[in-house]
């Protein structure tokens, strides 16, 4: 193509953490008329994140011993399951809800948050991991 081309990465720090990157591609013909353009945006990072660390957990196998257990009335097993059909669908379509769906998940978060105090060991590790799952899920959709 002729013409101008761009092709350069921001990085955004806060001392070591890594807040942001942004890459910006564009390309120019000689009247200066932009044909083409991208950025990598923080919301694009973070949903990366967000993927990154879904296709961990779905590794990991739910905590032995707690299968069938309720903690205040919640089963464990309805919780996984039910913020797992809800995270998954997010994550693999990076769509809104249907209509209902964002409440209930805050509902789930309500639930997870209710029973984190009373987990302990394996069950306390993999449902913090939950909590921090569904939070950025929460929190990429509610941004829109």
């Amino acid at each position: 193509m002729p013409g101008v081309s761009l092709n350069h990465e921001f990085v955004v720090r806060s001392g070591r953490t890594l807040l942001s990157i942004w890459r910006i591609v564009a390309f120019a013909d000689h009247d200066g008329q932009v044909e083409a353009w991208m950025d990598y945006t923080e919301e694009q990072f973070e949903y990366d994140m967000l993927l990154k660390r879904w296709r961990g957990f779905e590794q990991r196998s739910f905590p032995a011993g707690w299968g069938g257990v309720e903690v205040a009335g919640i089963c464990l097993v309805m919780l996984d399951a039910d913020m797992a059909g809800l995270v998954s669908s997010y994550v693999e379509r990076r769509r809104p809800f249907r209509l209902g769906g964002i409440d209930y998940l805050r509902q789930l978060h309500e639930k997870l948050r209710s029973v984190l105090p009373s987990l302990t060991g394996d069950a306390a590790d993999y449902f913090a991991e939950w909590d921090g799952l569904v939070a950025t899920t929460l929190y990429l959709l509610e941004r829109g």
